[in-house]
């Protein structure tokens, strides 16, 4: 198979007739060799019939030049090859001085290399094998790159379906269009490859570049020697027409859009109300391409001229419409952009379900692979009538169902109950999903729990909510809620030993409890709660000033809500053992309205398979030298959301075991001992790091430039996107990945290797809000 990020390698192509003519005529110089090593044999009486020629001659009497190349059915040496030339089954090399050396040959060339100046011509004669009625176009990738391609014919191509791995596919399309050329599409890739009958010639080939190799009737070829407007033998040059495109807007919409063609993009400065502006830059990019961004709005536009062909224009859909040389275009078809489909999840907390039908413009899909979230049999997607799509569904009991749709969502029911939604990762409501206002008296939040506490059964709550609990969070609990309660340390131990599923242990939110050496088990299904952001509330100080191991264990589906939970080192006090812990969370549980501060080992620890909810906390000053960690994940999945962090060594951490966490929608205050976001090798699994403020520059602990997010060894994934990060040192996507000072870094590798950061902000001056990374947040969080 090909090797496309090398020279001319080998090929599996069969043996057809050439385009360019039976003669095949290349002038190579200066091509460095592979040097390959080959065994000397040569031709005997029974070697077969040979139709192929290939003959090598050198153009420099008076400098030695090298050949060697590959065949795949067989090589016979003419006369003219000295027996110093070296001849194998299917190879052979040699030199030339001037002089010519030649072969016969079957089949077709499989690699060609040469050093030196040396004509190459090549005159094929064995069609024995033809698949084809025309020429043989064969589109083909490395093992680690794929193409997505587009190429235009005069007259009607064929897919050909029986060239082994390089054999079109269903999801190849062959078009014809209104003005009597054909238009190609198709996607291959991973060491595969496409092929088809060409009739006509083929005037146009994108992309020009990328991980993929041209091969016509066997032969490697160029884009421009494939297409007929590549060149002209005699040196002339027509020169291009530029199209003209023009981005207008409603009066009452605007855009902030990018767009990208194959060549140059000049500003339109005369075009009335739909004239480029200042605001508006071109620039040159280092493929060749050029990128245009701009914003406008309130009925007025912006036009350009570029040439080539049209690449990229994001976004695709919005509050403005595309003018292509005068008529009205869609994205898709500017630039061959799908438009991208949406994803929906509905999720349900532990005690409730919900049965739910949705209609969309668009397709719906059911996601099938979003594990405890994955849609089921008993969900079902119809296509109505009128063209609409519709699903139905159930799910409950902490599970949830995934969906993908195109277009928009038209109806959603039920408008209420105990289920979240979220469209595409971000928490929504299904007003905001349909577009339409909440009522007046302001009504459910839609698709979450509609009782007294506005919130949602399996926390999930609403971002307007604030940022680590306290005042205006919606899911507290009161002493009304209890069904045992607590105002002393032995109180506690004695009430949550007592209680069953189902109930609550509170702690009076004017109580301070000296817990000692107690290590205290709150059980499955049980709540340990305080009111913390009740009517001011700070809620119940639980503390120790003692180097206990582990405070509290959380077991199952029990919750630790409302609290203020303090170790015996809060504040700069990094003294103390290795091990203090606040709460270690096993199984599903929630840990959420509460502050957690002052342990040397970790304030919150996920364990032992637990996919714990972590969201709306403080958690802070968890800062010992060494270990220090704000929320420590260990053989563990947890989602972490919602809350705020400062002065930890590490505020969220991943130990040397296996595990993986989502962490979004946080703000990362401006003190931190070292980075915030942090991975220990050997990496894990899966990372999701979206949405999220780091206020942090410099860390504590040497005043350099703080690394934000540190992935020590390589992951099974990580992403990191739509971060803002007050740190400017932005990583280089094909830079050193482990730079001091840099923004994101990854350790023990040379290249970035299953890391993706991208649609991040740097600097405290971005043009960037809170609410624009968290929505609904203005940046007052609790502290």
């Amino acid at each position: 198979m090909v090797d496309r990020n090398g020279a001319v390698n080998g090929t599996e192509s069969d043996e057809h007739p050439r385009r360019l003519g039976r003669r095949r005529l290349m002038q190579l110089a200066g091509v460095t060799t592979v040097g390959t090593t080959l065994a000397s044999i040569r031709g005997s009486a029974a070697t077969p019939k040979y139709k192929n020629t290939i003959t090598f001659t050198g153009t420099d009497s008076s400098v030695e030049a090298s050949y060697s190349f590959g065949v795949t059915d067989g090589i016979s040496p003419k006369d003219s090859v000295e027996n110093s030339d070296e001849v194998a089954a299917a190879s052979a090399s040699g030199t030339v001085t001037g002089d010519s050396d030649a072969y016969d040959f079957n089949g077709s060339l499989s690699s060609l290399q040469v050093d030196g100046s040396v004509q190459v011509t090549i005159d094929y004669r064995d069609n024995t094998t033809k698949k084809t009625d025309g020429d043989l176009l064969e589109i083909v990738t490395p093992a680690d790159g794929s193409v997505e391609y587009e190429f235009v014919t005069t007259s009607e191509p064929s897919k050909v379906t029986d060239n082994g791995k390089n054999s079109a596919e269903s999801n190849d399309s062959i078009t014809q269009n209104d003005d009597g050329t054909w238009t190609v599409t198709g996607l291959t890739g991973n060491g595969y490859g496409d092929a088809f009958d060409l009739t006509g010639d083929v005037s146009s080939f994108l992309p020009e570049t990328g991980t993929f190799t041209l091969f016509l009737n066997g032969e490697e070829v160029t884009v421009d020697e494939l297409t007929v407007d590549g060149g002209s033998d005699d040196g002339s040059t027509t020169e291009p027409t530029p199209h003209l495109l023009e981005i207008t807007t409603p009066s009452d919409g605007s855009v902030e859009y990018t767009f990208t063609a194959t060549g140059e993009i000049t500003k339109v400065l005369d075009n009335g109300d739909n004239s480029a502006e200042e605001n508006d830059t071109v620039t040159e990019n280092d493929d060749g391409t050029w990128t245009v961004t701009g914003l406008t709005g309130n009925g007025y536009g912006d036009t350009v001229e570029f040439l080539g062909d049209a690449v990229e224009f994001t976004p695709v859909t919005g509050d403005f419409t595309l003018y292509l040389d005068g008529q009205e275009i869609t994205v898709p078809d500017l630039t061959g952009q799908e438009v991208p489909s949406k994803t929906l999840k509905i999720t349900t907390p532990t005690d409730g379900s919900v049965e739910y039908t949705m209609t969309t413009s668009g397709e719906i899909t059911k996601v099938l692979d979003n594990g405890t979230n994955s849609a089921e049999s008993n969900d079902s997607v119809t296509q109505n009538s009128d063209g609409t799509w519709t699903v139905t569904g159930l799910t409950g009991n902490g599970y949830g169902d995934t969906l993908e749709y195109e277009g928009e969502a038209l109806d959603f029911s039920p408008m209420e109950g105990t289920f979240s939604l979220y469209l595409n990762g971000q928490l929504t409501t299904t007003y905001d999903l349909l577009g339409e206002e909440p009522p007046a008296d302001g009504g459910s939040d839609g698709g979450s729990d509609g009782g007294s506490d506005g919130g949602s059964d399996d926390g999930s709550t609403s971002s307007t909510e604030p940022i680590g609990g306290g005042d205006g969070y919606g899911r507290t609990v009161t002493r009304d809620d209890a069904n045992l309660i607590a105002r002393t340390a032995s109180e506690l131990e004695d009430s949550l030993a007592a209680a069953s599923s189902g109930e609550v242990v509170f702690v009076p939110g004017d109580e301070n409890l000296d817990l000692g050496w107690s290590s205290l088990d709150i059980p499955d299904g049980v709540t340990l709660a305080s009111n913390r952001g009740v009517s001011g509330s700070a809620g119940a100080l639980l503390y120790t000033e003692e180097d206990v191991d582990d405070t509290f264990y959380l077991h199952g589906t029990g919750r630790f809500t409302g609290i203020r939970l303090r170790g015996a080192h809060p504040g700069s006090d990094t003294g103390g053992p290795s091990d203090t812990s606040g709460v270690k969370m096993f199984g599903d549980g929630e840990l959420d309205n509460c502050k957690v501060f002052g342990f040397t080992y970790d304030g919150v620890g996920p364990e032992n398979g637990s996919r714990g909810h972590i969201h709306h906390n403080v958690i802070v000053e968890n800062n010992k030298d060494g270990l220090g960690y704000g929320v420590h994940v260990e053989d563990a999945d947890p989602v972490i959301e919602y809350n705020y962090f400062n002065y930890n060594r590490h505020s969220v951490a991943m130990s040397e075991a296996e595990g993986s966490y989502t962490l979004r929608y946080n703000h990362f205050g401006p003190t931190e001992v070292m980075h915030n976001i942090d991975v220990h090798s050997p990496a894990g699994g899966d990372y999701d790091i979206h949405n999220n403020i780091v206020e942090t520059v410099y860390r504590e602990w040497d005043g350099n430039l703080n690394h934000a997010v540190d992935i020590r060894d390589v992951p099974d994934q990580a992403v990191i996107t739509d971060n803002w990060f007050f740190n400017d040192n932005a990583p280089d996507p094909n830079g050193d990945p482990d730079v001091g000072g840099q923004t994101i870094v990854q350790e023990n590798v040379s290249d970035w290797t299953n890391m993706s950061f991208y649609d991040n902000y740097y600097g405290e001056g971005a043009s960037v809000t809170y609410s624009d990374i968290i929505p609904g947040y203005d940046g007052f969080r609790s502290n």
